[in-house]
């Protein structure tokens, strides 16, 4: 009975958001692809960006700058859920909004990818 009890322990353990600006990560991303990589990847972040392309599937979306008219380096953001996905049916491109979610993979060219865990309009 151990076990299980450590393991409700764990399902309800407290994330902990590392609040980043999505300038933060592309410059992060422009200085050092390597040390941006080891600096995010698995980590979970809190992102407040606008609001990119809407996968027609509702697969993903992709979140942009807030500050920047051109933004090369938007970041995937992976749908996870039903909830997640009415939530993102009610924004529209350029909304400003923040992402929670999970840091999967970095890389120099595609940028990051994430998993969402929350989404919510600003």
């Amino acid at each position: 009975s151990n076990k299980v009890s450590d393991s409700t322990n764990q399902a309800q353990e407290i994330i902990e958001y590392i609040k980043v600006s999505k300038d933060d990560l592309d410059e992060a991303l422009d200085k050092n692809a390597a040390v941006a990589r080891e600096t995010y990847i698995n980590k979970y972040v809190e992102i407040t960006g606008k609001l990119g392309t809407v996968d027609s599937e509702l697969k993903y979306i992709s979140l942009k700058s807030s500050t920047k008219e051109w933004d090369f380096h938007s970041i995937h953001c992976t749908i996870k859920n039903k909830e997640q996905k009415e939530i993102i049916k009610t924004l529209i491109t350029d909304q400003e909004i923040t992402i929670k979610g999970k840091i999967t993979d970095v890389g120099e060219v595609l940028g990051y990818f994430l998993d969402i865990t929350e989404i919510s309009a600003n």
